[in-house]
């Protein structure tokens, strides 16, 4: 599998592609965001690991030029920070993302998480191929697959939260926003696992979904 690592930290890119590559991965960088576009024009990463805070043209700013051109716009994007997430970066770029990891983590935390991520999109992909096969309404299962894909990453960064976060959570720190972000991410969670089941349902795909969406989806319906 091929990485593209993005971060202007050279020490930590470094690490990141040294222990990396001992766990069998094929490993390439960029220092900037700059430098990021510019290996997409001659490299295709199967995952791109970006940092968000980085100088010039950040991580965010990256991700949507990757997202507004056609050759790269399918690449799949973890985005890497120390900083948590604020509302607004979930209203303008959630929907963009494909994860999201908070540093510090270890490297073998990190290999299992891209391992974890790359199988199940090869999944979600064979998926998407095969409700195109079994369906004769193709903008429809468009809409299924990225309210799939939308789901399923606001899902996982529901998990983020109450994993990094669970204590402040639980003790209601209110000033540091986790209540309200937590609320906004469910919210929106919700709505994409409606519009999914409902287009699963419509089209007769609910034997294309895995055992983890299902139950996801089943939980979101609950809520």
């Amino acid at each position: 599998m091929k990485l593209l690592i993005v971060d202007d930290n050279k020490m930590l890119v470094e690490i990141y592609t040294t222990g990396l590559m001992e766990r069998g991965f094929e490993v390439i960088h960029s220092v900037s965001g700059f430098d990021c576009l510019n290996t997409l024009k001659t490299e295709v990463p199967d995952v791109v690991l970006m940092d968000i805070m980085m100088p010039g043209m950040d991580g965010w700013e990256t991700l949507m030029q990757i997202r507004s051109n056609p050759e790269t716009k399918s690449i799949p994007v973890l985005m890497l920070t120390a900083k948590a997430l604020t509302i607004e970066d979930i209203n303008s770029y959630g929907e963009y993302i494909d994860g999201f990891l908070i540093k510090p983590f270890t490297l073998n935390a990190l290999s299992e998480r891209i391992n974890n991520f790359y199988k199940i999109r090869q999944e979600y992909l064979s998926a998407v191929s095969k409700a195109h096969e079994m369906s004769g309404d193709s903008d429809k299962v468009d809409q299924w697959a990225e309210n799939g894909r939308q789901f399923y990453t606001l899902k996982n960064l529901v998990g983020v939260f109450e994993e990094e976060y669970g204590d402040i959570l639980k003790e209601g720190a209110v000033y540091t926003g986790m209540p309200d972000i937590l609320d906004q991410i469910m919210e929106k969670c919700l709505t994409r696992s409606k519009i999914f089941y409902s287009l699963t349902d419509e089209l007769g795909l609910s034997d294309l979904l895995t055992d983890e969406l299902k139950d996801a989806c089943v939980c979101m319906r609950r809520n």
